[in-house]
């Protein structure tokens, strides 16, 4: 380095090193110093080279330039035992990329670039959504982070097994049936990881203003305050995709029910992963939900969480129209409907469920609907209502990413590994929207196979739960855990009844039912005939049921080769990272919109009123645009109108 610098003094040098995460096994928390003394063995080259350790080989901060990274999914680890943070598994003790980096920061207060970033098969794209997301979040907040180097371009072979291709490259190396390339290879484009390339391409290099030189300290963004009737520890399902996606920019608080306590109302904060908090509160009143009783008490506990510690600018977001009276305690810079249900179809629905939601689709700057279904029906009644169906984690799902020697795969084998093939499976909540009737025909009409029914028991009582020697109730079992038990399963199954519960719902698993490989069997459901009806068999009868998962377990090869690129297609058209992007793409024009008239209207921030207190009065004004500046004239100041 100094002979290259007597020669020309601006020569740059980029000293790539990989950054790790090392956790101790979930039983072993006293193995936390040496996980660190191991993790901190990634910092020895850097050192070396800026004189911290080591000084008698001339190292300097002088020669410590640009700190390249490198990063990849097998980065994090137990200590002892060497296994794997699983990314596709969602590792709780993962740590965020940009952590990483901005450890690597603090440390030598150098630039710094992703040297060499990738993944494999089907996680490409999420990958790089991922890492993407991170490199603008740390940007945000000051890190001189330079890009993303993806590696590599073309799929490659293993260095040390040439017969062992990857399929980790922008392009894939056309394979013949050996799974060798043939000579000379093609190339076969990877268009998802290509279409997150180039979204990416265009986002990054217009995001370098960060939002704070130090990056100790969080960037300041707008925040979600989130009402919701699901728990966050129910069933993974579309609110924690689209929020943890969400979160990784904006900073996320989960309001849930309240739980009865005894004693005095109170309000529990719980931070489940990284940009969400849950709000879950504590109340000793007898009303469930966000009945009109806990109402006082509901705004107290927001009220005074708000003063605490509540966030300046922030957005209100709906899972359920019974939470609209605490609206009145926020000033949100616009209002979010997500209506992935028909809430009102359901069993033990609210009385006043219909009203209150009538008046927050009025009220909403933007409503999403959980499918084509529940957009026609909701389309008229807001003004800027989208369909948003729900999507698939590709990478989760992929038979690939199901590791046999993981924790998981050997829960689910210890669960039904006794179970004789064939093994037909459903996973989601047991309620009334499933044809149990339907299901126990087909049970009974094919004694030889084994059912495996997966998830909680809600609103109907277990005891009308058909029990069979081959129908096997399993219970709720973790996000993580589904693509194990999937993979052991040869059919999986959509028996939904066809009534007024089941009249607009778009169920999300059958989405991660093809993403497993798996053929699927479902009942004419209107969503799952529009969306996926050329890579789903359908069934309106028990007897035609039976006979069409006959059919997908004796499927010739060729069957089963189209079936998997139907299905291939159905998912490559929808994954929850494009979901959450069209999501903040929406919210971008209505901030945007909203900061523009207040503009032209020249009205201060510190008076402006919150529009969001206003009645809903002005939803019928027909021109958005006249709707707008008619609000932005109501919360002008009284000398200004």
């Amino acid at each position: 380095m100094k002979a290259m610098r007597q020669v020309d003094p601006r020569v740059r040098f980029l000293q790539i090193e990989p950054v790790v995460h090392v956790a101790p096994p979930a039983d072993r928390p006293d193995l936390q110093p040496l996980a660190d003394e191991v993790a901190g063995y990634q910092w020895q080259v850097w050192d070396m080279l800026a004189g911290r350790s080591e000084p008698q080989l001339g190292g300097g901060p002088q020669w410590l330039d640009v700190l390249g990274i490198n990063y990849y999914h097998s980065g994090q680890w137990e200590v002892m035992t060497e296994r794997r943070l699983y990314w596709h598994l969602k590792d709780p003790r993962r740590k965020p990329l940009g952590d990483l980096l901005t450890a690597a920061w603090q440390r030598y207060d150098r630039p710094l670039l992703i040297a060499e970033t990738s993944h494999v098969g089907v996680g490409r794209a999420e990958w790089l959504e991922e890492v993407a997301a991170e490199v603008e979040r740390v940007r945000r907040q000051g890190l001189p982070l330079a890009g993303i180097c993806l590696y590599p371009v073309v799929d490659r072979p293993d260095w040390d097994n040439l017969d062992h291709w990857h399929r980790s490259g922008l392009w894939d190396a056309a394979a013949t049936e050996h799974g060798k390339p043939p000579g000379p290879p093609g190339r076969v484009l990877c268009r998802p990881y290509a279409r997150a390339l180039q979204q990416w391409q265009r986002r990054l290099p217009h995001d370098l203003t960060p939002d704070s030189t130090d990056p100790g300290k969080p960037a300041m963004s707008t925040s979600l305050i989130v009402f919701s009737h699901l728990r966050w520890d129910f069933v993974f399902q579309r609110p924690q995709h689209l929020l943890t996606r969400l979160g990784r920019q904006h900073p996320v608080y989960f309001f849930e029910e309240p739980v009865h306590c005894e004693g005095d109302a109170w309000l529990e904060q719980l931070p489940v992963c990284d940009g969400i908090t849950v709000l879950r509160p504590h109340t000793p009143l007898a009303g469930g939900g966000f009945d009109d009783a806990q109402m006082p008490v509901l705004r107290r506990l927001l009220d005074q969480w708000l003063v605490d510690e509540g966030p300046a600018e922030h957005l209100a977001w709906f899972y359920t129209p019974m939470a609209l009276p605490l609206l009145d305690a926020l000033d949100p810079q616009a209002v979010i409907y997500d209506c992935m249900d028909e809430l009102a179809a359901f069993k033990h629905a609210p009385k006043a469920l219909r009203q209150r939601e009538a008046a927050l689709l009025k009220r909403a700057d933007i409503v999403l609907t959980g499918g084509p279904s529940l957009y026609e029906a909701k389309r008229d009644l807001g003004r800027n209502v989208h369909c948003l169906p729900s999507s698939v984690d590709v990478a989760h799902y992929a038979p690939e990413h199901v590791t046999r020697d993981c924790e998981h795969y050997l829960a689910a084998e210890k669960l039904q590994s006794h179970l004789l093939a064939p093994r037909l499976g459903f996973f989601g909540v047991i309620d009334e929207r499933l044809d149990l009737a339907l299901l126990a025909q087909v049970v009974d009409a094919r004694p030889q196979w084994q059912f495996v029914m997966v998830g909680p028991v809600v609103k109907i009582d277990p005891e009308q739960l058909p029990q069979r020697p081959n129908l096997h109730w399993l219970g709720q079992q973790s996000y993580q855990r589904l693509p194990a038990l999937v993979a052991g399963w040869d059919v999986c199954l959509l028996p939904f009844a066809l009534n007024e519960h089941t009249r607009y719902i778009s169920p999300t698993k059958t989405l991660e039912y093809l993403a497993a490989e798996k053929p699927v069997v479902s009942t004419p459901v209107k969503d799952v005939v529009t969306l996926y009806g050329e890579a789903v068999r359908i069934a309106g009868t028990a007897e035609d049921f039976a006979a069409a998962c006959d059919a997908a377990l004796a499927e010739t090869p060729e069957q089963r080769q189209a079936r998997l690129r139907q299905g291939a297609a159905c998912v490559a058209r929808h994954s929850w990272d494009a979901a959450s992007r069209k999501v903040m793409s929406l919210i971008d024009e209505v901030l945007a919109q909203r900061a523009a008239l207040l503009s032209e209207l020249d009205v201060p921030d510190d008076e402006v009123m919150a529009v969001d207190t206003l009645p809903g009065a002005l939803a019928p004004v027909a021109d958005p645009l006249a709707a707008a500046r008619l609000q932005a004239v109501l919360i002008a100041p009284a000398a200004a109108r």
